[in-house]
């Protein structure tokens, strides 16, 4: 079976089938306003599912943190509006993982 990830800004379409049969792989992901053109305000990398990621991120801005990513959430939210996770890039270490990430 065939698996494609789609990047959300460019449209591009990447073979991921090797990536799903991987027991460990890196996912770079983007969060931006749901309701909006999908402008990425924030970009991380992780090895967990991207809906746990962003659970966590909502968590964290829940709590009294004052960093600008989680202010930036905490606005969203308070307008109403839901942050929504895309799929960037995959790679299968860290190190490339973080390579990725500085480039978007």
């Amino acid at each position: 079976m065939k698996i494609v990830a789609v990047n959300p800004i460019t449209r591009t379409r990447t073979d991921i089938s090797d990536l799903s049969t991987s027991t460990t792989y890196w996912t770079v992901y983007g969060l931006h306003v749901r309701e909006s053109d999908g402008e990425i305000r924030y970009v991380g990398q992780t090895k967990k599912s991207m809906h746990s990621r962003l659970a966590e991120h909502v968590a964290e801005a829940q709590r009294d943190k004052t960093t600008h990513r989680l202010k930036w959430i905490r606005q969203v939210i308070s307008r109403g509006e839901k942050i929504a996770v895309a799929a960037l890039e995959f790679a299968f270490d860290q190190e490339t993982a973080y390579v990725l990430e500085r480039e978007w």
